[in-house]
């Protein structure tokens, strides 16, 4: 796996071999990434490319979105999985700084996926803008689903119910309202508590720390910072409702996959791109966004109503069993194959050795 040298520390799983080669932020990526597959004799390259990927300047995101092109010029058989497009994203609230000269790029940059050998999308509302716009033929393939789906969905406790809000905060994801609904859901008397997961978004480091300071005096509030992934089922597993509270989207939401699969109930913005969460095959629970007011009564319908929250969740797990890891990444092993074939190139046995993992 080639990635940035950024977030030390960060865990990896054993038998992955990680080769850090660019930097977040860099211009960079490109050029290192060709660099760094030419040394480690890769057979092809696969990305998995969002629009900010490459760092929160403009040059730096433009890099990012270069980098597929770049490997493929570098003679390189090239897939990249686009996470997030111009036009189902609200750029300005993705990225608050952004001015028009960014959406412009972007669509200019976009065009770039045209080198590539295969382009995929999650989506199919990305794979028709990208066929409508910018001519490219992208595949719609699934997220995926890691790990075991749960046998049987989580049904709210009675007493002392846990809200999970859990993932990078601070640009589009905003968790003021989620705050102040439960704070007043526990001032009506409702026995709930917010456990919040997870880190700052990388573009604005700070984020976490100053709401916690906030929130200080309220006991029904938890930070509980980066959650390890062996951690996270039990997180899930222990949670009576799992909320995104987004202002716009940039792809498919992880997180919301992950409650499906741990059959907890979801909670999310009613805006335009998480209804596509819903189109793609999952139920959740809407509020109008950005009203506290809405998502405390959202919150309150979904721990007074077990019967449809468990039909809900039944049909969760039904969606996450349809699209399990490794059927998804036997298709994309199928589409690397066939992009090394194309070349003319022998695909080698995965019996081959591994290169050995370089610093």
């Amino acid at each position: 796996m080639l990635a940035d040298r950024g977030e030390a520390g960060s865990p990896v799983r054993r038998r992955v071999h990680v080769h850090q080669c660019w930097s977040f932020g860099g211009v960079d990526q490109p050029f290192a990434v060709a660099r760094a597959a030419r040394l480690l004799g890769v057979d092809a390259v696969w990305f998995h490319t969002h629009m900010t990927s490459g760092g929160n300047t403009r040059r730096s995101q433009l890099a990012g979105i270069a980098a597929p092109a770049v490997c493929r010029l570098a003679g390189f058989p090239t897939v990249v999985t686009v996470h997030n497009m111009l036009g189902l994203t609200d750029v300005r609230l993705a990225r608050p700084s952004a001015h028009w000269v960014d959406v412009l790029g972007g669509h200019l940059a976009t065009t770039m996926f045209r080198i590539p050998d295969r382009v995929c999308v999650l989506l199919p509302e990305y794979a028709d803008l990208m066929r409508a716009r910018y001519g490219i033929d992208a595949r719609v393939m699934p997220l995926g689903t890691l790990g075991r789906p749960a046998t049987v969905p989580v049904m709210p406790p009675r007493a002392g119910t846990p809200l999970l809000a859990f993932g990078r905060f601070g640009t589009y994801k905003r968790l003021e309202i989620v705050i102040d609904a439960v704070r007043d859901l526990a001032a009506d008397g409702e026995d709930v508590r917010l456990i919040i997961a997870g880190s700052d978004s990388r573009q604005t480091p700070g984020y976490l720390a100053h709401l916690q300071n906030r929130c200080r005096d309220l006991p029904h509030v938890e930070f509980l910072g980066y959650v390890d992934e062996l951690d996270v089922p039990a997180l899930f597993e222990q949670s009576a409702a799992c909320i995104l509270p987004y202002a716009t989207v940039t792809g498919m939401s992880s997180v919301a996959t992950q409650a499906a699969m741990y059959g907890v109930p979801i909670i999310a913005s009613d805006v335009p791109g998480v209804r596509l969460f819903e189109e793609g095959g999952l139920r959740l629970n809407f509020f109008a966004w950005p009203d506290a007011r809405s998502l405390k009564n959202t919150i309150r319908r979904v721990l007074a109503g077990p019967q449809q929250c468990a039909a809900d969740l039944w049909h969760n797990l039904r969606c996450c069993r349809a699209q399990m890891m490794d059927d998804v990444v036997d298709e994309y092993v199928d589409m690397i194959e066939g992009a090394i074939a194309a070349r003319g190139r022998k695909v080698r046995d995965a019996s081959e050795n591994i290169p050995p993992r370089r610093a």
